[in-house]
């Protein structure tokens, strides 16, 4: 059976401490419950994929209107009989709050996201994850705490420590990528839309840059910011490419080989 698709813009999700998070739901449009695909990231759920990135959206448009930058198409995905969940992360687009990259905080709204996930009328309590870089980097965060309703992950080339991964290849920083990086997260951040000034704006995160280069060896700062692949039991994909071997490579294996999990499998491409 094909379903159609009901979206649902700015869905608030309550989280431990009060905030709101905003996220954007695709549904069957036919009443019953689904399993779930979530995602909770950096990029701006409501930065359309042909704004990011014009060339490759160009190569796939086809595929749907839904299309975001490293994360599920809805309009596949809820044809199948499942619900679609993106989740501008703390701090990033319509959600507020103080944006802080790979931190603990982070985990937590996921964790909690999941569970109002679990809750909805539309869902069946079973929720997977499913994305790419960012998006899977997450995955072995929030797994890492075992939320109750967390059934599978399937982590795209999801780096696992930042320090060795992204922060300093080998001790010295990486002052290419993470640069950059960061700059387009910026872009994003709440608040960029004019209704925060760049002062307000700039009090309100993390200064990434200033820490990777305050923080030379791999110390507290960064330890908290990896997570306990011990700890992850729920069925794990992990998937790479030899072509990531500057940044998640390394952690698509080492995510794989650590995880707990009885059910795991690896997928390496060109």
């Amino acid at each position: 059976m094909q379903h159609s698709l009901a979206f649902e813009r700015d869905v608030a999700i309550a989280m431990r401490d009060g905030l709101e998070l905003r996220s954007n739901v695709y549904r069957p449009s036919t009443s019953g419950t689904y399993p779930v695909l979530m995602t909770v990231g950096p990029y701006g759920k409501d930065i359309h994929f042909r704004d990011f990135n014009p060339k490759a959206y160009a190569e796939i448009a086809e595929h749907g209107p839904y299309m975001n930058w490293e994360t599920p198409n809805p309009d596949w995905w809820v044809a199948q009989g499942y619900v679609v969940i993106r989740v501008d992360q703390r701090g990033i687009g319509a959600s507020p709050g103080r944006l802080d990259p790979f931190s603990r905080q982070e985990a937590e709204d996921f964790y909690d996201a999941i569970e109002w996930t679990a809750e909805q009328p539309w869902s069946n309590g079973k929720i997977g994850l499913h994305g790419i870089s960012y998006y899977a980097v997450s995955q072995w965060h929030v797994a890492a705490l075992q939320p109750p309703h967390l059934a599978a992950i399937l982590p795209w080339e999801g780096l696992v420590d930042v320090y060795r991964d992204v922060a300093r290849h080998g001790g010295i920083f990486n002052n290419g990528f993470v640069v950059t990086w960061y700059h387009h997260v910026v872009r994003v951040q709440h608040g960029s839309d004019g209704s925060l000034s760049e002062k307000e704006r700039a009090a309100n995160r993390a200064d990434v840059i200033a820490n990777f280069k305050e923080h030379i060896l791999d110390d507290d700062y960064y330890h908290s910011r990896v997570p306990d692949l011990s700890r992850i039991t729920v069925p794990v994909f992990s998937v790479g490419n030899w072509g990531g071997v500057g940044l998640h490579l390394r952690g698509d294996i080492e995510g794989y080989l650590r995880a707990a999990s009885s059910h795991k499998w690896l997928r390496i491409g060109v």
